[in-house]
């Protein structure tokens, strides 16, 4: 019988069992008695009473603030639901349906919307909005504690003067405002007023988000700092990927300022910065580093792109005592000696991340464990193109480290060796028995596993895998066991991780060349395929090897014969010319991957090897062509150039 599908939504029937029912367990008689809701517009509608007459006795109804935690928990698909139960439940859960408005398409007719928003604007309390949708921007939206601002492509942002304005107009109504992200900072930046600055100064801000800023607006972005509120915990600031150069009103150039102002006031409650700057400049350092002054209590540091941290780094050691979590990504020249002074100042860290820069994880690493092994949660490796690859850290910072939660580490494509030996994971103990996500590479197992002769012994005797006094202790299947034996101790390991969800192991990939077959026997039914899965490891079945093995084997085989052939050709001092194959889906002359050899039929001595590799070839040439109405076109493209071909061996 087929099973039915499982719903993970609650039905609106059990949403009304589950929650309309007194919170008192004790069976009371029923009355009439209407809920008080301060939303509910039927407070005198007897039919959807649920009362109790004990005074003991209450319902979810008669405490809003029950009723409001818990919708502000649910998701959108819940709220939905809960709307649907009966007229009641559809007026209080309302408010929640609406409390989220998004609309980012700049393909979309905003009508039909601007005219459902304008019913619901007092529900509204996050919006996500295209600025150069001016029709939404009119809507007096006034009660808005987060607010995300998108902007199209750069020729409408020229072509359209009235939606900066309004996107201003609408930061500035909204006095409740907390969040507030913009993700193209220019465009609001040139429109930029002191009635703007003036909001920023009195308001509730918690979070700060700018993108995308150009330099040339440097003097701009200190007053935005300036008058930011004492509120503030969260700062984030992504400048552009461009030159630092912009032009003015009359197209004059204009390059970044020196220094315009100076930041007058600190930022008592910052708790987080973010600094993406990928063209740092003297100037913008100087910003910085009076930025980081300001801000006393800072505890996290995410620094993306920068070009030089010597006086970034020196200026956190002076000024952020208590710095908890720093994360250096994609930085350049980063010297060892400010690395390890920073270090050395932090009384704790709990969450590290740097680049996989081998010289500096030497060095970096020893500090960590030694003097943050107890506090150290987070540490992230992000992956470089370094050529180096010695990953013997890992196992340190697994023995040392007693509350690591998480623990990533970027793989290093270029490298031959690529990751942490399986053995050495094993050969420690691990301190931590909270982790949450642990994500490394594996490199190649020290006894390899060869394909071939793997499927050869296994074809000679088919049952010696189940029994393990039958196989040859020096053969590859006997090899295979150690390697599954290894996989079984990583489990079991696992095992004591209760917190630890799944695994994002990047295995080499002679890891899933093991049959399906040989690890559920050797390891006794321990290792399913789902187990297996779960730990990122996916071998193929026994039959899918032997299958990908015969493919391989003949494309080997037709491989030398063409060989043979084309050897035998030009022993008989006859050309072959390459051209480029037809492909339908490509550019004409740019697929110079998909190259066919084609020849003069009266310049070949006709044999059985000649006529077996003619045939083969008409066969490619043939799969290769399309069956629609354009394979006529193709098929004289091809005969066309083929025919130039031999008018230039003719010349």
């Amino acid at each position: 019988m087929r099973r039915k599908k499982h719903n993970p939504y609650l039905s609106p029937q059990h949403i009304l069992s589950t929650l309309s029912s007194p919170l008192d367990a004790s069976p009371s008689r029923q009355l009439p008695r209407p809920h008080l809701h301060p939303l509910s517009s039927a407070q005198t509608s007897q039919p959807y009473s649920t009362s109790t007459a004990s005074p003991q006795t209450l319902s979810i109804f008669d405490i809003p603030l029950i009723f409001d935690q818990i919708c502000n928990t649910l998701s959108y698909e819940d709220v939905w639901a809960c709307m649907r139960v009966n007229k009641l439940w559809n007026v209080l859960a309302r408010p929640h349906h609406w409390r989220s408005f998004r609309s980012t398409s700049l393909s979309c007719n905003t009508t039909l919307l601007s005219r459902i928003a304008s019913v619901n604007v007092p529900l509204v309390r996050s919006l996500d909005l295209n600025v150069f949708h001016t029709d939404m921007l009119d809507i007096p939206f006034a009660n808005l504690i987060r607010l995300q601002l998108h902007f199209g492509s750069t020729y409408r942002a020229a072509t359209s003067s009235q939606g900066p304005n309004k996107a201003l107009a609408l930061i500035c109504r909204n006095t409740r405002l907390q969040e507030l992200n913009v993700h193209c900072t220019r465009q609001l930046l040139q429109d930029l007023d002191s009635s703007v600055l003036q909001f920023l100064y009195s308001s509730h801000l918690r979070s700060l988000n700018l993108e995308d800023i150009g330099y040339f607006y440097l003097d701009k972005v200190q007053s935005i700092l300036a008058h930011c509120p004492d509120t503030l915990q969260e700062l984030r600031l992504v400048f552009r990927n461009s030159s630092n150069q912009g032009y003015d009103g009359d197209g004059n150039p204009i390059r970044l300022y020196s220094r315009a102002t100076a930041i007058p006031r600190g930022l008592p409650n910052l708790r987080a910065l973010t600094l993406d700057i990928p063209e740092m400049e003297k100037p913008l350092e100087v910003v910085v580093c009076d930025l980081i002054q300001s801000c006393p209590r800072l505890q996290e540091i995410n620094l993306l792109n920068l070009s030089s941290l010597s006086n970034i780094l020196t200026s956190l050691t002076k000024n952020t005592p208590s710095v908890d979590t720093v994360s250096f990504n994609r930085t350049q020249h980063t010297s060892e000696a400010d690395t390890l002074h920073f270090l050395a100042r932090c009384s704790q860290l709990r969450s590290f991340a740097m680049d996989h820069n081998f010289e500096l994880l030497k060095s970096v690493v020893p500090i960590l464990v030694d003097r943050f092994g107890s506090t150290l949660q987070e540490l992230i490796i992000y992956e470089s193109n370094v050529h180096q690859d010695n990953h013997d850290f890992i196992a340190t910072v697994l023995a040392h480290c007693s509350c690591l939660k998480k623990l990533s580490i970027g793989r290093s494509y270029q490298s031959t060796q690529k990751g942490i030996a399986l053995q050495d994971l094993l050969e420690v103990e691990w301190a931590s028995t909270s982790l949450e996500s642990l994500s490394i590479p594996i490199k190649e197992p020290f006894d390899q596993i060869e394909h071939d002769r793997l499927l050869q012994e296994w074809r000679q005797h088919r049952y010696i895998y189940l029994d393990p006094e039958e196989y040859d202790p020096d053969g590859v299947i006997a090899r295979s066991k150690v390697l599954v034996d290894m996989l079984s101790r990583l489990y079991r390991r696992f095992q004591a991780q209760s917190r630890l969800p799944y695994l994002q192991f990047a295995w080499h990939r002679m890891w899933h060349a093991i049959p399906l077959e040989f690890v559920e026997v050797f390891s006794n039914g321990q290792l399913t395929e789902r187990r297996l899965g779960w730990m990122s490891l996916f071998p193929n079945t026994l039959c899918k090897a032997n299958k990908n093995a015969q493919s391989a084997e003949k494309r080997k085989k037709e491989a030398e014969e063409d060989r043979a052939l084309m050897d035998k050709l030009y022993d008989c001092n006859i050309s072959v010319v390459r051209v480029l194959a037809v492909d339908p889906w490509m550019d004409y002359g740019d697929n110079k991957d998909n190259e066919v050899d084609y020849y003069d039929p009266s310049c070949f001595p006709e044999d059985q090897e000649y006529s077996a590799y003619k045939s083969r070839k008409e066969r490619c040439v043939s799969c290769s062509l399309p069956s629609s109405s354009h394979a006529p076109t193709m098929q004289s493209r091809r005969q066309k150039q083929v025919a130039r071909a031999e008018d230039d061996l003719q010349a």
